[in-house]
């Protein structure tokens, strides 16, 4: 536990759902770190959930309508003015467009704009969930080599879906058709137990795949590690809901 006391932070990680795009928003002058670009949000007020405090924080710093938000991890930072623990939401459902109302800057970005993105300067944390972000939501696993086609097709038919790789045919195959692809020895790996999922975060692997998805591993081991489980897209939401980063299809 920290030696002083604990700052409860919102921070909403706001998606635009056509273009995947996300929002940022600079610290205006007068409050620490002025000028540094962050994921929008603010202190929680007393008796106030994550979300409620979502909602105010948008409404007042910009603008927007916050109608749906999930939970998706939690982190702390001790910076020197304050130690903070931050809980972050993803959010696809907002409406209105962004106005600075605090003499604030923003703008709208993607993990993949890494020369924008290297040029500001951003607040410690943003880094960890800028990696996050550019984790796809769905994951096609082919398992035989009927699969690898039905895997591509479902991959060009889903929006936000990409091909797992797990081996050099795999990787070739999903190339050849132009798929978007992560390849599962280089980035992530497999979790069926806790222990497993401790010896994954603290090797520094990417993200995991729930072997035995059960809400128990993804609630002790989100805060550490991204985690999908088995499931479809029809189930996603519900996952999302539960803390998972996303899900995996198997073919």
């Amino acid at each position: 536990m920290p030696d002083r006391p604990v700052t409860e932070v919102a921070v909403a990680v706001v998606i635009d759902p056509q273009s995947g795009k996300f929002l940022l928003g600079s610290r205006p002058e007068g409050k620490p770190y002025a000028g540094y670009w962050e994921f929008p949000g603010g202190k929680l007020e007393k008796g106030e959930s994550v979300h409620e405090a979502l909602v105010r924080e948008l409404r007042e710093e910009l603008d927007l309508t916050i109608t749906d938000s999930v939970p998706w991890f939690v982190m702390e930072h001790d910076y020197p003015h304050a130690y903070v623990r931050l809980h972050f939401r993803r959010s696809w459902a907002f409406s209105g467009t962004p106005k600075a109302l605090e003499n604030q800057t923003f703008c709208w970005s993607t993990a993949e704009d890494t020369g924008t993105l290297a040029a500001m300067k951003l607040l410690p944390m943003d880094a960890i969930v800028i990696s996050r972000i550019a984790l796809p939501a769905v994951l096609a696993v082919p398992e035989s080599s009927a699969g690898l086609t039905k895997a591509a097709d479902f991959v060009r038919h889903t929006k936000g879906a990409a091909f797992l790789a797990e081996d050099d045919t795999a990787l070739q195959f999903a190339a050849e058709k132009g798929l978007p692809v992560v390849d599962l020895r280089e980035t992530g790996c497999w979790a069926a137990t806790d222990a497993e999922a401790d010896e994954a975060a603290a090797d520094g692997v990417t993200y995991a795949l729930c072997v035995n998805p059960g809400t128990d591993l993804v609630s002790h081991h989100r805060n550490r590690l991204p985690l999908y489980v088995e499931g479809s897209p029809e189930t996603l939401t519900e996952s999302l809901r539960a803390g998972a980063h996303g899900v995996y299809c198997r073919f």
